[in-house]
């Protein structure tokens, strides 16, 4: 099913500025081989590879309208964009008869658990809608959202080939409750924007402990619609994907290192290469888990303020898997329903081979380099480069001409 709205915008956010100026592209007027990753033959090349995950009752001729749509979807600016701030939020790319699809079964599950457990984000049921992990909810409804949606087509042209293919398995439902996240009479506790998270660091309790489940980009579909902040939102923060990575990247003071898990860090980090030299970087993170790495960042590195993602049913943020987010306290009479989906590029399975999931879910290289598993976007920097290079030089022999 296509989109309802079928429009694309950015971010209802006040626009942020890009690292290079939109205006001096638009006004170029370039095309041919510096804008290739357009290109038809291009697009064939996309749609073959994103062919390959598609389920037996996949449709070539749909396929290749959805993957022409994805083309004028995935525009320059939404690159830039997503470059820029590490997220990129597209509208109405979910059509509201699959968002209205899963949210009747989430609620039916609701009222069929009406208990304490299922009254939290990380319970609900599946298949019959009885006793489930919310993160891995297998309602068939679910995983439409993903599935018979146009994001398969989308991620294609921004990460390229995905490890788990067009149809997904499961994901995770996050419901944000009236009241959550607040204090008494639904005030919101101070220092709220300090409670920041990546995804995958573990705490004790659970069985990530001594890893980084890491992967390659967080999917959101927004199923209900949040008109004012402080909702429940998602809060994403801008720029956060090149502070962390340059810290994992550069940090490494000793102060941070804790001996007891100094073994199994180095058993992680040995399967990669290099070996990677801020060894108190992920110490800290997998000694200490989330508090820790935050705290030391809160302190020495802070972020800068968060964006709230405000929207409608159908709108989907994708974020780099390193960019700090968080669900805000909930003062609203509603409950806020997304869903997540978290995709893995093909280059964990290139250097893993077909157990790759169960092999590691730590690959440092990609935590030091945001992009470092985005192919299509690498690409697209190589030919903005070459732009740059290209403008400036026509530029200088511009002015030579005129002063000889």
């Amino acid at each position: 099913p296509s989109s309802a709205r079928g429009v694309l915008s950015l971010s209802r956010q006040k626009p942020h500025s890009l690292s290079v100026a939109r205006g001096t592209r638009d006004t170029l007027g370039c095309s041919g081989e510096l804008r290739s990753l357009t290109s038809s033959t291009m697009l064939q090349r996309h749609l073959a590879t994103a062919q390959e995950g598609a389920s037996e009752e996949s449709d070539p001729a749909r396929d290749a309208e959805l993957m022409e749509r994805a083309a004028s979807i995935v525009t320059d600016d939404v690159k830039r964009e997503l470059l820029e701030n590490g997220y990129v939020v597209l509208r109405g790319l979910v059509s509201q008869e699959l968002c209205d699809a899963a949210r009747r079964d989430i609620n039916r599950a609701i009222a069929a658990n009406a208990n304490n457990d299922v009254m939290k984000s990380d319970l609900c049921p599946v298949d019959d809608l009885q006793e489930a992990n919310l993160k891995d909810m297998k309602v068939p409804s679910v995983q439409n959202l993903y599935s018979h949606s146009i994001i398969p087509f989308v991620l294609q042209l921004l990460v390229g080939p995905i490890v788990q293919g067009r149809v997904r398995k499961g994901g995770q439902v996050a419901l944000r409750w009236p009241g959550e996240h607040c204090g008494p009479n639904y005030l919101v506790r101070p220092g709220w924007e300090e409670g920041w998270h990546i995804d995958g660091i573990g705490t004790p309790d659970k069985k990530t402990w001594g890893d980084v489940d890491q992967f390659t980009a967080l999917v959101g579909v927004m199923l209900s619609e949040t008109k004012q902040e402080l909702s429940g939102e998602l809060a994403l923060y801008p720029g956060s994907h090149r502070v962390l990575s340059k810290y994992f990247e550069e940090e490494g003071g000793a102060s941070f290192v804790s001996s007891r898990r100094v073994s199994s860090l180095h058993k992680t980090l040995t399967l990669c290469e290099p070996l990677c030299s801020s060894f108190a970087a992920f110490d800290l993170a997998l000694s200490e888990g989330m508090a820790g790495l935050r705290r030391h960042i809160n302190a020495h590195r802070p972020l800068g303020p968060p964006v709230h993602i405000l929207g409608k049913p159908g709108d989907v943020v994708i974020a780099n898997y390193i960019v700090g987010h968080r669900a805000l306290p909930n003062r609203s009479p509603d409950i806020r329903y997304s869903v997540y989906f978290r995709v893995h590029s093909q280059a964990w399975r290139e250097e893993n081979g077909p157990q790759w999931a169960q092999r590691r879910r730590h690959r440092p290289p990609a935590m030091f380099d945001p992009w470092h598993d985005w192919q299509p976007l690498k690409d697209f920097m190589r030919g903005e480069e070459e732009l740059c290079q290209a403008t400036a030089l026509s530029r200088e022999e511009a002015e030579m001409k005129e002063t000889s």
